[in-house]
């Protein structure tokens, strides 16, 4: 269901922008791209079928692509999490997280201010926190994938949005606690082109 999903909304964001490949002077070869995400989610969950609770989670991303071509691009990412989780009838417990993570992402360079994209990448996380709710495991991020579009506000700014899907093993540095995760984003890029 998921799979299918994310391929309807990358084909309605192709069908939105229009055919052709013809122009790419945006996303050329040798342009860096920094970028700033934000996004919120809030997730219902059960641990072996004895506790129940709600997660409200708000993450804070930054990255770094390298165009090798205005189709594809590379990218590092860096940022952090906090989660707040409330346990039914238990007090609430709090953590942050740092994030580290890689991913490769196809862009679709057409005419119009729109470029869809999709991309594929994993990552691991880092916990602090109260000790009832962290455990000492690192998390692996693995896979996340997902689609978005840049809407650019002038050649060398864009508006993103992006929705993904994110399979986090050993969740909150539990052994064993695995959540499928899926994300809205919003953010911000900039690119430096090279002279």
């Amino acid at each position: 269901m998921q799979h299918r999903l994310l391929f309807a909304l990358l084909l309605t964001s192709l069908v939105v922008t229009g055919p052709g490949f013809a122009r790419a002077e945006r996303l050329e070869h040798g342009t860096f791209e920094w970028s700033f995400a934000g996004s919120g989610s809030r997730e219902s969950f059960q641990l072996d079928g004895s506790e129940n609770g709600d997660r409200t989670r708000f993450s804070m991303i930054t990255e770094v692509g390298y165009f090798l071509t205005p189709v594809f691009e590379i990218a590092i990412n860096t940022g952090g999490t906090h989660t707040s989780i409330e346990p039914q009838g238990r007090a609430r417990k709090k953590s942050n997280s740092f994030i580290f993570g890689g991913r490769l992402i196809v862009n679709v360079p057409n005419e119009s201010r729109v470029t869809p994209y999709a991309y594929l990448g994993s990552g691991v996380r880092t916990y602090s926190g109260d000790e009832a709710l962290v455990g000492s495991e690192t998390a692996s991020i693995l896979p996340t994938m997902g689609v978005g579009a840049r809407y650019f506000l002038g050649d060398h700014v864009s508006f993103n949005m992006q929705f993904d899907f994110s399979k986090i093993q050993n969740d909150n540095g539990v052994l064993n606690a695995d959540t499928d995760v899926i994300t809205f984003s919003f953010g911000f890029s900039t690119f430096l082109r090279r002279p």
